[in-house]
């Protein structure tokens, strides 16, 4: 059976999905935690540490990057 997972800036999560749609509602909160936490920095520090950054992470033109990607649970004897 086909499982879907999402590699979100670089890193493979942990979940794994049934569906493609419940993958991208997932990625889409991942987004959204991304855009929070950015507030947060904001909120939190002054701009001069902001701008240490690489990248502003509330910059809502500075979308995270993901995928969602089909893979194969393979089973054993044992499961």
């Amino acid at each position: 059976m086909i499982k879907y997972k999402i590699i979100f800036e670089d890193d493979i999560e942990d979940e794994v999905f049934d569906t493609y749609a419940e993958a991208d509602e997932y990625a889409h909160y991942l987004v959204a935690l991304y855009h929070l936490g950015g507030e947060i920095l904001g909120i939190c520090n002054s701009e001069e540490d902001l701008y240490d950054l690489e990248e502003d992470p509330y910059d809502p033109e500075n979308e995270p990057k993901y995928e969602i990607v089909e893979c194969l649970r393979m089973l054993w004897k044992n499961e």
